[in-house]
């Protein structure tokens, strides 16, 4: 496998968890009607994956209809606002930063979100 193939191959899986983890726990308290965040007005009116995804207003484009994010960045999936970091339980961001520390290794990011 190619160095290339595998940083895909991996960012895929790293993605993967990151949804398990965020739909499991849901740190943002996302809408999953709306499209949104309960932080919402916390950020300017955009949700923090707007700044990565594309969105129209403040509805990200990239959700699906069942709630899930369908856009495979691992450093948009694991970037998750301050408000949404106090109100995690611990376990959600400990795997967060091992997906972080994960992706950094393997040259996956090159930035820390957190």
């Amino acid at each position: 496998m190619k160095d290339f193939e595998f940083k895909i191959l991996m960012n895929q899986r790293l993605c993967e968890l990151a949804d398990a983890i965020i739909y499991q726990y849901n740190p943002c308290k996302l809408d999953r009607e709306k499209h949104s965040c309960i932080f919402i007005k916390n950020l300017n009116d955009k949700p923090c994956c707007s700044f990565f995804h594309l969105a129209k207003g403040d509805k990200c484009v990239a959700l699906r209809e069942d709630g899930e994010c369908g856009f495979n960045n691992v450093f948009c999936k694991i970037g998750i606002c301050e408000e949404a970091q106090k109100n995690a339980p611990e376990e959600c961001l400990k795997t967060m930063k091992l997906i972080q520390d994960i992706a950094i290794l393997h040259g996956i990011i090159r930035f820390r979100c957190y």
